[in-house]
């Protein structure tokens, strides 16, 4: 069974959408997942498990409409030939790769702002102590002095 056609450059769409689409999908539903599990999530978090695949639906769209102009160029440029197994499998193990590597990133990333949103203050019962290895964050609140 074939996934994608081994007629290149006709295939180049076929592979550059899902490709566009898989890494903004597993990034962000990482993130959210991670987010819903082991960090604090906000209130409208949930409604991610929606938009998120609906956005991953346009990217995949426009992938395809971007692999048709590439297609375009390139077929202007080069025969019409036949990829061979070996490369088509390497395709597919590339596809693997990219997905799980951006899931990962996501990971790192949600890990990242969960570090950073930590508490910097700490008031317990008997005194109020600072963090000393926190980083912070600038504020882009404008101070005003009257």
């Amino acid at each position: 069974m074939k996934i994608i056609s081994d007629k290149f450059p006709t295939n180049i769409p076929q592979i550059l959408a899902p490709f566009v689409s898989a890494i903004f999908l597993s990034y962000y539903l990482t993130g959210l997942i991670f987010e819903m599990k082991f960090g604090r999530p906000s209130s409208t978090s949930a409604i991610g498990f929606v938009f998120i695949p609906i956005y991953a639906i346009f990217l995949l769209l426009i992938g395809y409409v971007a692999g048709l102009l590439i297609r375009l160029i390139v077929s202007r440029l080069t025969i019409e030939r036949t990829i061979s197994k070996k490369i088509m499998y390497s395709i597919y193990a590339l596809f693997l790769v990219i997905v799980l590597i951006s899931s990962i990133a996501g990971g790192v990333s949600f890990k990242r702002y969960e570090d950073a949103q930590k508490p910097h203050v700490i008031i317990n019962s008997a005194a109020v102590t600072k963090l000393s290895d926190v980083q912070y964050q600038n504020s882009n609140q404008v101070q005003n002095f009257y």
